[in-house]
């Protein structure tokens, strides 16, 4: 289990939101996933809420920034409600639900038939018009880049939580690390300075469908600006079935782009890295196995 996810208790969660947001909620309900955040459902007012709790409300006030600025017909992106402090430590964020469920959860079958609609969605995203920011990488809650340039937020992988403290402290392995980053920096060379927004952890738990239409984008802390190929990627690397014949991989590559296949694995490697840095910081041992060995077969 992840060190890093927030945990609290439902019955404190539920009194603070009687007192200082409406005192007829009856219950919640506890709702699994992400890697960070605890979120709860419930009722208030005849209206579908969820409230997530975080040590931190960096994410919640970048989901209000892209609730306000990107939402549109096709892009359904949940409007916040309201974020405010818990206590000392925690934030909640409270915003619409997304009715339905989250495609990491639905049949193989399913997942194919809504295929279509995710890929058009992500052509939404990526259309964006974000010429009254700028920077690249990550951006913070007014929208503006945290780096200079799309290769420096490459290649700065693992910084954010001290890769080299990891490789003394945790079973996160130098050897591992120096080969898979080795091939980043040669096929960085091919990946265009070019500003598109991206979500950066499309898919998964963090798109919502209900009866076969999706009805809700979430989550998005981890936004960036930069190479939208770098979103096909992220879908790629953490499909249900890692198959590039049944995701957005292979539609994307009859487009013919510029250097398509060194971008493609360009960002898939530097997924797969930043993710073992991140599952050898949570102490997540399992899960950093299975993904050194994926993107390790990415090499070959």
């Amino acid at each position: 289990m992840s060190t890093v996810k927030t945990k609290i208790d439902q019955d404190l969660v539920l009194s603070f939101l009687r007192e200082n947001f409406d005192p007829e909620i009856k219950e919640l309900e506890f709702l699994k996933g992400g890697e960070s955040s605890q979120a709860f459902a419930f009722n208030s007012k005849g209206l579908d809420l969820v409230a997530r709790v975080n040590k931190g409300a960096r994410s919640f006030y970048k989901d209000e920034y892209a609730s306000k600025y990107f939402t549109k017909k096709d892009l359904p992106i949940p409007e916040i409600i309201e974020t405010v402090k818990l206590d000392d430590i925690h934030y909640v964020c409270i915003s619409k639900r997304a009715l339905g469920q989250t495609i990491n959860l639905l049949p193989e079958e399913e997942y194919q038939k809504i295929l279509p609609e995710l890929i058009s969605i992500l052509g939404e995203i990526n259309s964006i018009d974000i010429s009254d920011s700028n920077g690249f990488g990550k951006w913070n809650k007014d929208g503006l880049g945290e780096s200079e340039s799309w290769k420096d937020f490459i290649l700065a992988v693992g910084t954010h939580i001290n890769k080299d403290e990891l490789f003394n402290t945790s079973f996160l392995e130098k050897d591992v690390w120096d080969k898979i980053y080795s091939k980043i920096e040669e096929l960085v060379e091919f990946c265009p300075e070019e500003r598109f927004l991206i979500h950066s952890d499309y898919g998964s738990n963090n798109v919502v469908s209900n009866n076969g239409k999706i009805t809700g984008i979430l989550d998005w802390g981890e936004s960036m600006y930069g190479d939208f190929i770098y979103d096909v990627a992220w879908l790629s690397f953490w499909s249900i079935k890692n198959d590039p014949n049944k995701n957005a991989e292979q539609a994307y590559r009859d487009m013919n782009l510029e250097n398509f296949e060194e971008r493609l694995l360009c960002y898939k490697l530097r997924i797969g890295l930043g993710s073992l840095a991140f599952y050898a910081y949570s102490e997540q041992k399992d899960k950093y196995e299975s993904i050194k060995e994926r993107t390790l077969n990415l090499l070959k």
